[in-house]
């Protein structure tokens, strides 16, 4: 058979350090090694985290077929060019970054205090160009609204009250804060919907279609334009479950707005269980049962990464396991350079006989994770059990628990294991007194990787 997977993820994205990339890979491997013909389309950008998730999985990369979309937008390639030749340098930027807002302070301060209209006018205008350079685009459309009624009030003579402007600037980029606006995420996506449509594009032009189309994710609602049989993966939509936790994130309504566009014109359909297949696709939106398959996660085994291969004899006297632990241990210690917070702390910190609780997860607002900490402070504090809570998820994001670790003095007793590569996490569940699941919503088999 031949399988199209289409990957329209945006750039920077690490295939290999996602969920949903190891599962592509591991899909990607169980057909190519049954003999299917696997066609993989991707833009540009996605080549090098592809190759690198080929390497982990140990995939042929000569087995399979590419369809990639090399034209990207001008705008693009000139940032890469200028993230690539700035690199290192970001003190440097950090010190005009600061310095600017510090001049659009003074400006600001310029602007308030002055009696006349003229520095008013001239300080407002260097001020727009300052918050452009500086400042979230919005602030600059605030204070030219506010700047043109007052060039309006002065032509008309009226009385003009500088606070009261300074009050409605305020409300206005809160306003637009709270509506989830920003303005780099709106034109960041611009220009991915649009590498995802000439992907579309050059797969309909294929000399030789495949058989179906799979997509692993519900956000890019392209994806239904191409020609042929199409198959979808769903997930959970959990914002729409729990939509409070979201309220104020950028960018999450116009997520899902697209999700809910793939799965609305969408046939046929893959989910991880029966509720989702129930609740979600024939309840919520209506798709027929027929054209939906179930299939149950299973466990993600990586024991491969770190099981040692030693002789039989010591096979027989039961030492295995010890040259396994030994090395699980050895790469517990090369974490070290993926922990967020407390760095000097780590750097010296014996992980050869460290005990901890294992959390492997990202950080989400609905993850529950506040209850989390208060259950390992009460075994930490009421308890007395010395042993470490570890997550993969940088939950330091997030206010509510940055504070609750500050207030409890947790910051040395919970650490957060960044970006671990595949092997790293099979180290870290296998050295773990304790794995805490992050759910059983998508049902199945209770762990998502062992």
């Amino acid at each position: 058979m031949k399988v199209g997977i289409y990957l329209g993820y945006g750039p920077n994205t690490l295939m290999h350090k996602e969920g949903l990339g190891r599962y592509s890979a591991t899909l990607i491997k169980g057909l190519t090694e049954r003999g299917h013909q696997v066609t993989v389309a991707m833009p540009k950008w996605l080549i090098g985290s592809f190759e690198l998730l080929l390497e982990e999985f140990e995939i042929n990369s000569e087995k399979l077929n590419y369809v990639i979309e090399y034209k990207t937008p001008v705008i693009w390639e000139l940032y890469t060019k200028s993230h690539i030749q700035k690199r290192g340098r970001g003190r440097f930027k950090r010190k005009v970054l600061g310095s600017s807002l510090k001049m659009g302070e003074r400006l600001l301060d310029m602007l308030l205090s002055a009696s006349d209209i003229v520095p008013i006018f001239l300080g407002g205008m260097i001020f727009i160009v300052c918050s452009i350079i500086a400042l979230p685009f919005i602030a600059a459309i605030a204070i030219l609204y506010i700047l043109s009624s007052l060039l309006v009030k002065f032509i008309r003579r009226e009385k003009v009250n500088i606070q009261e402007y300074a009050t409605r600037i305020i409300d206005i980029l809160k306003n637009a804060k709270g509506a989830g606006f920003d303005i780099y995420s709106y034109l960041f996506q611009k220009m991915l919907t649009s590498v995802q449509n000439k992907l579309v594009d050059r797969i309909n032009l294929m000399n030789n279609p495949v058989d179906v189309w799979y997509s692993p994710s519900i956000f890019w609602p392209c994806f239904n334009q191409i020609n042929g049989k199409k198959v979808i993966n769903v997930p959970d939509l959990v914002v729409m479950d729990y939509p409070m936790h979201w309220y104020d994130r950028y960018g999450v309504i116009e997520s899902s707005l697209r999700c809910e566009e793939t799965i609305v014109n969408g046939t046929l359909f893959i989910t991880y269980c029966q509720f989702i297949k129930e609740d979600l696709l024939i309840k919520r939106y209506g798709k027929q049962e027929k054209n939906i398959t179930v299939i149950p996660h299973m466990v993600n085994d990586t024991s491969q990464y770190v099981t040692m291969d030693v002789p039989p004899l010591i096979w027989e006297v039961g030492m295995k396991k010890n040259f396994t632990q030994s090395f699980c241990r050895s790469l517990l210690s090369q974490t070290k350079g993926n922990v967020l917070q407390v760095q000097d702390y780590i750097s010296d910190f014996d992980m050869r006989n460290v005990r901890y609780i294992f959390y492997s997860s990202q950080a989400r607002p609905h993850k529950n994770l506040l209850n989390l900490l208060k259950a390992y402070l009460y075994i930490l504090r009421k308890e007395y059990c010395g042993i470490k809570l570890f997550l993969t998820g940088d939950i330091y994001q997030f206010e509510d628990l940055k504070c609750f670790i500050k207030e409890n003095e947790l910051q040395y007793d919970v650490l957060c294991f960044y970006n671990v590569s595949a092997q790293q996490l099979a180290a870290l569940y296998h050295e773990a007194e304790l794995v805490v699941n992050p759910t059983l919503y998508e049902g199945g088999f209770p762990f998502t990787f062992g």
